[in-house]
């Protein structure tokens, strides 16, 4: 009896989240929405060129962050090139997909109409580009692609599951020169596996972590399922991605890309074309 009212808050904490979750992307929408109002004073006076680097600004500046819960960082020693990122939104359930269409449709449609100009969001989904290598970085549900990693020299990967049990651990690997290593945590933050390994990047490395029945999470590097110089993280139980590292050994800085904005003036019959830079090397 004692422990009824802890499940009913348990019961009351799992409801709330859920609404949460559930009204996540109409809130991000909602505040868009709300703020076209100022955006309209703001542009009264303007030339078209900053009214449309503004609309630009507005769209894109915040976007892959807000939806996708995406912070990246990119640094350098060197000619070593390294990619930081933090993606909590993804891997545990939801579906970066329909968020990133739910937000597409809005702007094209109801942001576009209200502002009076034609806006076309291009390759706006859950893939990062890093230029000028021209590695991707594809993120879903249950699965994360890399490909282009030709010059991929270290890779660090922390993930945080919801299990409780250690997982028996089955690797292999062709033995190279580019290094792994991956953390697995419980639901309680603490480390229940680590991998660390000098593999091949042509090699057809893998590294299976089963947590019991049909839990499972599946590493593949090198030679995939997707190809050569690739990557593949597969996952059947929910997990976040809390550290997610990748060095690169070139010797051009490195520049995140998403997808495009193109904003056509009504007013002025000009058409304005841009990447959405997601981070530059500081």
């Amino acid at each position: 009896m004692s422990d009824k009212p802890a499940l009913q808050k348990k019961g009351l904490l799992f409801t709330v989240m859920t609404f949460l979750l559930m009204f996540s992307v109409f809130i991000i929408a909602l505040s868009y929405a709300e703020r076209i109002s100022s955006i309209k004073g703001m542009m009264v006076g303007a030339g078209a060129i900053h009214k449309q680097r503004y609309y630009e600004d507005d769209i894109a500046s915040r976007a892959y962050a807000d939806l996708l819960g995406l912070n990246i960082s990119l640094t350098h020693t060197g000619n070593t090139r390294i990619v930081n990122l933090s993606i909590p939104n993804i891997g545990n359930g939801t579906n970066p997909h329909y968020h990133m269409q739910f937000y597409k449709d809005f702007i094209e449609r109801v942001y576009s109409s209200d502002n009076n100009i034609n806006i076309t969001l291009r390759e706006f989904n859950a893939t990062i580009t890093l230029s000028p290598i021209n590695t991707t970085i594809s993120l879903d549900t249950n699965n994360t692609k890399l490909t282009n990693l030709s010059l991929l020299s270290e890779f660090s990967l922390v993930l945080k599951t919801n299990e409780t049990a250690i997982p028996i651990v089955t690797p292999s690997f062709d033995a190279g020169a580019i290094s792994l290593n991956i953390a697995i945590l419980n639901e309680s933050d603490e480390v229940i596996s680590t991998t660390v390994a000098s593999v091949s990047g042509s090699g057809a490395n893998s590294i299976t972590y089963a947590f019991g029945g049909a839990k499972i999470v599946i590493f593949e590097f090198g030679q995939t399922s997707i190809g050569t110089s690739s990557m593949v993280i597969s996952t059947t139980i929910p997990v976040e991605y809390r550290g997610f590292s990748l060095s690169f050994l070139s010797p051009s800085p490195l520049s995140a890309i998403g997808g495009n904005v193109s904003i056509a003036s009504r007013s002025t019959n000009s058409t304005k074309n841009t990447k959405i830079l997601l981070a530059k090397e500081s």
